[in-house]
C-alpha cells in the first residue's frame, strides 16, 4: 500500500458491484462533458476536468455520512482541504509565483500575478493549477485569487484584455474539436512538471489505422 492508503473491509465479488463501478463511470462522464462546456473551456484542459471532479466527488456523502475525505490518514490532510476544492472549473483565478521562480526577473519589483482560468487543486501541495493567458499553457501557481466568472466565456473581464480574445477562444475550440470527435488530436499535459506540453496523444482513428 501507498502512503496514506487507508484499508477499508468489503464484500467479495458480487452482481452488485459491477452495476455500481458503471453507476460511477456514467456520473464521472456526464461531469466531465459538462464541466468545460459549462466554462466554455477547449478541451485540451479535459484531464485537469476530470481530476478536479474526481476530487469534488471525495467530499459527496456516502451512505454511512462520512465523505472520503474525512477517512484519511493525517498524512493526506494537506489535499483534503473543502475551501480549497470548492471552485468552479475554468472560473477566473489570479496565482503567484514564488518570488524565486524563473518567470520573475525582477524579485523585488515584478508583479507575481498571473491572470489565468482555474483548473484544479494540487494533488499533494498547497498549490493550484491554472491556464495562464499570458503564457498559453498551464501552471501551477500559490496564493490564489478566486472569481465566480468565466474568462473563456466572457473574456473581457480580465484586466488585461489583451491577453485572450475571442478569436483567441474560436481558435482554441476549432484546434480542439468537440468532446464528441476522437479524430482531433489534443495535446496532453504531464502535471508532475511545471506544465508545458510533454507529447501529443494519438488520435482514435490513428489508434484503430495502426490496429488494422
Amino acid at each position: 500500500m501507498a502512503k496514506g492508503d487507508v484499508p477499508c473491509p468489503t464484500v467479495n465479488y458480487n452482481h452488485t458491484l459491477n452495476s455500481e463501478s458503471e453507476c460511477y463511470m456514467r456520473i464521472t462522464k456526464e461531469h466531465l462533458r459538462c464541466t468545460p462546456f459549462s466554462s466554455s473551456a477547449p478541451r485540451r484542459l479535459w484531464p485537469f476536468a476530470l481530476a478536479h471532479f474526481c476530487r469534488i466527488l471525495r467530499w459527496w456523502p456516502k451512505v454511512k455520512g462520512i465523505v472520503p475525505w474525512k477517512r484519511v490518514s493525517s498524512e493526506c490532510q494537506l489535499t483534503a482541504n473543502l475551501d480549497r476544492d470548492l471552485h468552479a472549473f475554468g472560473s477566473y483565478c489570479i496565482g503567484h509565483d514564488a518570488q524565486e521562480s524563473k518567470l520573475v526577473e525582477n524579485t523585488t519589483l515584478d508583479d507575481r500575478g498571473l491572470e489565468g482560468a482555474f483548473l484544479m487543486s494540487d494533488h499533494s501541495t498547497p498549490t493550484l493549477w491554472m491556464w495562464s493567458f499570458k503564457f498559453k499553457k498551464p501552471m501551477k501557481m500559490c496564493d490564489g485569487i478566486f472569481n465566480r466568472t468565466y474568462p473563456f466565456r466572457d473574456p473581457y473581464i480580465l484586466e488585461h484584455p489583451s491577453a485572450l480574445s475571442h478569436e483567441d477562444i474560436c481558435a482554441m475550440h476549432e484546434t480542439d474539436g468537440g468532446f464528441d470527435q476522437d479524430n482531433v488530436t489534443v495535446p496532453q499535459y504531464d502535471l508532475r512538471c511545471h506544465a508545458a506540453p510533454v507529447h501529443h496523444a494519438p488520435s482514435h482513428a490513428a489508434s484503430i489505422e495502426r490496429k488494422q
